[in-house]
């Protein structure tokens, strides 16, 4: 007792040198036995607590032991499930990862291809605008030593080398504009026609072109196809789509010509360059020997050709590609290895309601002694189609660059100005629409190999356009042609 009155004490603060008084003492004892009783319901509390812990324990064990055959087997089935469904989840990822990167592999692929065919196609552009210029002095050189020779009435044996000469001039010629049909770089005059006439009136020449032993069917759509484009190549597009089909059937087979209205969603219109989705499909499908993979990959590339030497360009397909693409469409190839091809050219619906007609060519008239501006950087050219104007009976004034000539326009009266659209410095577009301010009353006629322009040389609306090469007849007339209609476009009086 002794000891715990000094534990209670020293707990207390309490001195043991000092003794405590009697009520200290008193007070020391109430506070030992309440200790003691603080004690004891503390080990009761202890007691009572770890009582019930075991017996919770007990009960959660007898309740596993009663009913654990019956979780377990629940939780086995839904331990399953879920594996399951982590199974088929990784599927369907695995699956999607493969397709995400099948369709990116088509999207290199198909950059790549679009590449390689800009590339190919501007140095294409480049060398075909280039010639186009020495066709122009080539062909009218000979057509005027032929005039000449005609006129003179002297028998002379030239004659038929010089016709030799503008002969191959003019192949040559044709094959540069399939180059620039393909590089998407020549002149177009594109208007609204409906898909479905041109197709029909192609029929009879179509029959022709393949022979007896092919059988041909034209299927159009039941509603006006109308489509804003070039009627002529489209023509084009037919005739080289026919040719390839009618090559791979040289045992017969049959040839479907066919146009549809159909709807391309809108991503895909934006992916293909289509300016809508609401199109009209031109469709050439044969029953020939097809093409491989490897000659699909291949198939619009210039000068590509699966025919034996001497029987074809390899621009057929090239010159198809770069119509249908330079007329806003687009076009696609489905072909197997004895199983036949499909091409199919999609072009936008044309928003007009009215089929344009076609302008009626004006007869060619002799000049009136009227002055023309010529404006080319080429000199070659230039002295060219100045020399069949004065044949023609014009007045020329030559310039070499678009300063020049406004130069001669504010000092001399003239009747039409005619330029090259691309020059250096000042374009022709920019020079035509600088003298239209100055002279409203101005008749312009701009010439070009190609159009693919800057935005600075991009032409006006309704912009009269002479296509190079010309030959001297095709320049008289146009000069002529573009004269007149000036005049026809003044206000009276």
């Amino acid at each position: 007792m002794h000891s715990l009155l000094r534990r209670q004490l020293k707990r207390l603060g309490l001195s043991e040198v000092v003794p405590p008084t009697a009520e200290e003492w008193q007070g020391l004892l109430a506070q030992v036995s309440q200790t003691y009783d603080e004690a004891d319901q503390d080990r009761y509390t202890l007691e009572r607590s770890l009582r019930l812990s075991s017996e919770e324990m007990r009960r959660l064990y007898d309740e596993l032991r009663e009913s654990s055959e019956a979780q377990l087997a629940a939780r086995w089935s839904e331990l399953q499930k879920t594996k399951e469904a982590l199974r088929l989840a990784n599927v369907d990822l695995e699956r999607r990862v493969e397709e995400r990167t099948s369709a990116l592999r088509r999207a290199e692929d198909q950059l790549r291809q679009a590449q390689k065919m800009d590339a190919i196609g501007r140095l294409a552009g480049s060398v075909a605008h280039d010639f186009n210029n020495m066709l122009v002095v080539i062909i009218s050189c000979a057509q005027l030593a032929l005039e000449q020779i005609e006129e003179s009435g002297a028998a002379c044996g030239c004659s038929e080398d010089l016709e030799q000469i503008l002969g191959a001039a003019q192949r040559a010629a044709s094959l540069t504009q399939q180059l620039l049909a393909f590089s998407r770089q020549q002149v177009l005059e594109p208007r609204v026609v409906d898909l479905n006439e041109v197709v029909r009136d192609m029929g009879g020449l179509v029959s022709r072109l393949i022979g007896e032993n092919i059988r041909c069917t034209l299927r159009c759509s039941e509603r006006p196809a109308r489509v804003l484009v070039d009627p002529s190549q489209i023509e084009q597009v037919v005739l080289n789509l026919v040719v390839n089909a009618r090559d791979a059937m040289p045992s017969g087979g049959q040839l479907e010509i066919a146009t549809d209205a159909i709807s391309v969603p809108p991503a895909t219109a934006v992916e293909e360059g289509l300016s809508s989705g609401d199109c009209f499909a031109l469709t050439v499908r044969d029953t020939g020997v097809g093409m491989s993979a490897e000659t699909l990959a291949r198939i619009f590339e210039p000068f590509f050709t699966t025919k034996e030497r001497g029987k074809g360009t390899g621009l057929g397909l090239a010159t198809v590609y770069g119509i249908v693409k330079q007329s806003g469409g687009t076009i696609s190839v489905r072909s197997a290895e004895g199983d036949g091809t499909l091409f199919r050219v999609l072009f936008p619906r044309a928003a007009k309601a009215e089929t344009a007609r076609a302008p009626t060519p004006t007869p060619f008239r002799a000049n009136n002694g009227e002055s023309v501006l010529l404006v080319e950087d080429d000199e070659f050219v230039r002295k060219t189609a100045a020399r069949v104007l004065v044949r023609g009976g014009y007045t020329v004034l030559e310039a070499s660059n678009a300063e020049d000539a406004l130069v001669s326009l504010a000092n001399a009266d003239v009747d039409l100005l005619l330029t090259d659209v691309v020059m250096p410095g000042m374009s022709g577009a920019e020079l035509a629409r600088t003298a239209r301010a100055r002279f409203p009353e101005l008749t312009v006629l701009v010439m070009s190999g190609y159009l693919d322009l800057p935005a600075n040389a991009s032409l006006e609306p309704g912009q009269r356009l002479l296509a190079k090469p010309f030959t001297p007849s095709t320049l008289l007339g146009a000069v002529r042609e573009s004269i007149d209609a000036g005049r026809e476009d003044m206000p009276a009086g």
